[in-house]
């Protein structure tokens, strides 16, 4: 769920605009397209196995569609759920072309008109979409917004709202700590705050609803035993690494649950520090991006299952 009334600065609003998107003609041969948006996808990427990047996201956004332009106006679009359906089809992509299976008419939003993420929602409701191109005064399109992309945005802005509020924050833990406990808890991502060390003091309600666990499991370095066995020496390296050097922490993880499933989740924290400039400790959001990872790994299923059938690549095997 999104928090409607937040309000995001113009800066934070073109954050969630994915430049350079994919664009090709409606004549252009459907497996070229196909072709074009499996080169966005880094060799060998595999989301069972690693914890990706945040710089991995928006490239992986980019290469789910493909925008058809005719005369620099946007005509269709072709996204990889198109081509899923295709392939269960058993289409002869090698022989269509893309205006004869984009989806189509496209709708747009100008980027001048981007003037908060509610209207944006709304089109992705009204619409029934996952994709929006972005247009300039021209009407051409030079990026997309999608629901990962927004949600990215909010984090890094209730991130952001969290550091510059920290010293009333500390007001309100002198007055009230059971105050300052249902003001996190209200919050729409988790929360987190850990010492100067590093040791976690602090998650919020939302944290124990996508992780499994209760407080008592994740105080002080109890949230790493929680991580997925794959990822778990690489964050605890990189959180280590963040609190040494005092740079920004953030990266894609998976937290296994007690009853052995387990979570994306996108993490980032900051440090926290008194009016004098002295890092007290860290205090930072965990996201769940569960359902943006299974939209990957569908693909990806697709991918690696024609391989294994036929013994050939998944692009060239289709042709």
């Amino acid at each position: 769920m999104f928090p409607r009334k937040m309000v995001l600065s113009r800066v934070e609003l073109k954050s969630a605009i994915i430049r350079k998107p994919l664009v090709v003609s409606p004549n252009t041969p459907v497996i070229e397209a196909i072709a074009k948006m499996s080169d966005l996808h880094s060799p060998g990427d595999d989301v069972n196995s690693v914890g990706s990047r945040p710089n991995e996201v928006h490239p992986i956004a980019c290469s789910s569609c493909v925008f058809v332009v005719d005369d620099g106006t946007v005509v269709g679009m072709l996204t990889e759920r198109d081509v899923v359906r295709l392939s269960a089809q058993q289409q002869p992509l090698n022989a269509l072309k893309i205006e004869q299976v984009m989806t189509h008419p496209v709708t747009t939003l100008r980027e001048s008109a981007f003037t908060d993420f509610s209207s944006v929602l709304d089109l992705f409701h009204k619409h029934r979409i996952r994709h929006l191109p972005i247009l300039d005064e021209r009407d051409y399109p030079i990026g997309l917004v999608t629901y990962s992309s927004l949600q990215q945005a909010i984090t890094r802005h209730t991130v952001q709202t969290e550091s510059l509020a920290r010293q009333d924050v500390e007001y309100l833990l002198q007055e009230s700590e059971q105050r300052y406990a249902s003001l996190m808890d209200a919050a729409p991502v988790g929360i987190f705050r850990t010492n100067v060390e590093g040791y976690c003091v602090y998650v919020n309600e939302r944290y124990c609803q996508i992780t499994g666990y209760t407080p008592g499991n994740l105080i002080g370095e109890g949230w790493q035993p929680r991580l997925h066995p794959e990822d778990r020496a690489w964050v605890i390296a990189e959180w280590q690494r963040s609190i040494q050097t005092g740079q920004l922490f953030q990266l894609e993880c998976r937290y296994q649950k007690p009853d052995n499933t387990y979570r994306w989740v996108y993490a980032q924290a900051v440090p926290e520090r008194e009016p004098e400039g002295q890092v007290v400790g860290y205090v930072g959001t965990l996201t769940d991006i569960t359902n943006h990872k299974r939209d990957e790994v569908a693909l990806r299923n697709l991918i690696e299952g024609t391989a294994a059938a036929t013994g050939q690549d998944f692009f060239p095997a289709l042709v």
